[in-house]
């Protein structure tokens, strides 16, 4: 499995430069196209005819789901590979990132595949978290075709996820494994297994555990079992302190599996903007193994988290764009769909101590300005007052 990082690193890079040929990029007719297309989906999605484009949204990096309803997508029709769009990024100091938009539906036909951007970016997220563990302990809580059922929606699945995990204090859920002393852990759920297209969801959950005494393995089991509402639920262990095995099993619980809409579209509809990739507990420790490849796989992981690769500052994105206007960019290949872009100089920032004299001087200004104004608002009163004087006296000298 490191090979397959390391493959996928230098991988990353020659896509990169493929995706910037002309041959690849479409051309201006098609760039059009796109864009009538994306402000068309955006007029759909916002409700506004004419409506600008929203800032980076769900809705803009999945466009190629045109037609979608809670209950069904039968309606879908993807308009053209992914990547039809992209959006640029700046941080504060200049630092400019481009990111091609991946609609990272398990079922697109790009997408879905094992190793794709999707799903290197996937991967990404979570293998700085697994460097950080010693020995990784892997759970598979399966649910028995009876209850299947009743986890047809989003927020009964996030629901599950949480009793399973680290629970919910605002809604009162306890979790199962951080009620048990597992304090953090990666979560994600696969909704077919490996060889069938029957509908069969089961959570993958990563924690930093060893050897678990069989004890408290049944307790797990009988608690898991006890939140479905079943006698008996199926829960497999594993763990290891390989670390091929340990990138290998980031790689499998990271890639998808709901590979083809059809094989249930009510739940490819059920599932939209599902948040399948959670965590729990502090991962701020320090790395215990290496992964070659990681230092390419290092801004990727910055970037997915809206952090600049190269400052650490956060990083603003734009407006979604037709993948053509890339062309004619400098560009350099960061991977997973990343692009670094020329650096815009950083704006003039006056120096603090400069700062400070001028707030001072702006102070005393508004202070004079105060005391004119109240000087003015006295005199201008004592000449009302007086040219009412003045006129009482002289109404009394023509009346008398």
């Amino acid at each position: 499995m490191i090979s397959w990082l390391h493959h996928v690193g230098e991988g990353l890079g020659s896509f990169a430069v493929c995706r910037g040929a002309e041959a690849v990029l479409p051309g201006p007719d098609q760039s059009f196209r796109e864009e009538a297309v994306l402000q068309a989906h955006l007029r759909q999605t916002s409700g506004v005819p004419g409506a600008a484009p929203p800032h980076y949204l769900d809705a803009v990096a999945n466009v190629v789901q045109l037609i979608s309803t809670v209950d069904t997508i039968s309606g879908i029709e993807l308009l053209d590979k992914c990547p039809g769009y992209f959006i640029v990024g700046e941080c504060k100091n200049g630092h400019r990132w481009a990111k091609e938009l991946y609609c990272g539906r398990e079922w697109c036909p790009v997408c879905g595949e094992d190793d794709s951007m999707a799903h290197v970016r996937r991967f990404a997220r979570w293998v700085g978290k697994g460097q950080q563990v010693v020995s990784m302990g892997y759970f598979v809580f399966t649910l028995p075709e009876e209850v299947r059922g009743r986890y047809r929606s989003k927020a009964k699945l996030n629901e599950l996820t949480k009793q399973v995990t680290c629970g919910d204090k605002s809604r009162r859920i306890e979790g199962l494994l951080k009620s048990m002393g597992f304090d953090r852990g990666l979560a994600r759920w696969h909704w077919f297994g490996d060889k069938s297209t029957k509908w069969h969801p089961h959570l993958n959950v990563i924690v930093e555990a060893g050897f678990i005494p069989q004890g408290q393995l049944d307790a797990i089991r009988a608690a898991w079992a006890g939140i479905l509402g079943v006698p008996d639920a199926v829960v497999n262990y594993s763990f290891t302190t390989i670390v091929p095995k340990m990138v290998h099993i980031l790689k499998y619980v990271t890639r998808a599996t709901f590979r083809n809409y059809k094989w249930d579209e009510k739940m490819a509809g059920a599932l939209y903007n599902f948040r399948n990739m959670r965590s729990w507990g502090k991962w701020d420790g320090p790395v215990v193994w290496a992964v070659e490849g990681k230092a390419q796989l290092e801004p990727i992981a910055k970037l997915e988290s809206g952090l600049c690769p190269q400052c650490g500052e956060v990083v603003k994105w734009g407006h979604a764009q037709g993948i053509a206007r890339l062309q004619g960019e400098v560009l350099v290949p960061v991977g997973a769909g990343y692009w670094r872009m020329a650096d815009i100089p950083p704006r003039f920032e006056l120096p603090d101590d400069v700062k400070s004299r001028l707030y001072l001087m702006k102070l005393a200004h508004l202070a004079e300005v105060r005391v004119l104004t109240h000087k003015v608002r006295v005199d201008l009163e004592e000449k009302r007052g007086n040219d009412a004087e003045y006129q009482a006296a002289l109404w009394r000298d023509l009346l008398n």
